[in-house]
């Protein structure tokens, strides 16, 4: 860009000095106005208007280029902190992995020391849908039949409605007491004003789980692994 811009110049059409002078002669005539103030040029004819457009293009330009030199600096910086990352990191695993086999050493689940502590955290844990057909059974208040047990096909029963279970979804005209067992309940796709599509709902189920202490048949709560932690922090 900067030979774009000698261009200019030996071509006559120094659009900085242009713009510069303009800025300048306006101030010293106008001493207490500000620098955005400057007046738009006054052009009559289409010389002018086409040095204007000249102009217009070449700051364009201008713009387009810095923008390009932020981008390439701001990459090679990226590129550069990923590479620092990854370097600091490899000594931080490599203490942490210490740390660790001497927590498991201790017997302990946790262990706090002058500049820092250390420490085993339990597994999150989450609802598993083990059979989505019996969670519905019981959504359903029907008595639940172990021959649907590792049923994978499609499947029908006469309840006395007659549903189909698929991949996870039960679609019908049903009469769902959710109360019985939390699902979500949504119409079907519209115009189908008499269908229903039931889903398990984890979140309703945990609740469920927390308040009576009961895990629904159909379902488990499962225990994530547990997270080894360091924590140096003062």
């Amino acid at each position: 860009m900067i030979a774009t811009a000698q261009a200019q110049v030996m071509f006559g059409e120094d659009f900085e000095g242009e713009y510069e002078a303009a800025l300048e002669a306006y101030v010293e005539k106008n001493p207490d106005a500000g620098m955005t103030a400057l007046p738009a040029p006054d052009i009559a004819l289409e010389d002018q208007a086409n040095k204007s457009l000249r102009a217009v293009k070449f700051w364009n330009a201008e713009r387009e280029h810095l923008e390009q030199q932020v981008k390439d600096e701001v990459g090679r910086l990226q590129l550069w902190l990923k590479t620092e990352q990854d370097r600091i990191d490899r000594r931080i695993r490599w203490h942490e992995d210490g740390l660790r086999d001497f927590l498991v050493r201790s017997g302990k689940r946790s262990v706090k020391l002058a500049y820092g502590a250390i420490k085993w955290s339990g597994g999150r844990k989450s609802i598993k849908i083990e059979n989505f057909a019996q969670v519905i059974f019981r959504a359903l208040n029907i008595p639940w039949d172990d021959q649907y047990c590792g049923q994978t096909e499609p499947l029908t029963v006469d309840i006395p409605l007659t549903l189909t279970l698929d991949d996870g979804e039960i679609t019908g005209a049903v009469a769902c007491d959710a109360d019985l067992l939390p699902v979500n309940i949504k119409k079907g796709k519209e115009g189908d004003s008499d269908e229903i599509i039931i889903k398990a709902s984890k979140v309703a189920i945990a609740k469920h789980i927390k308040e009576t202490g009961e895990i629904p048949d159909g379902t488990d709560l499962v225990a994530g692994e547990d997270t080894f932690t360091v924590d140096t922090k003062d």
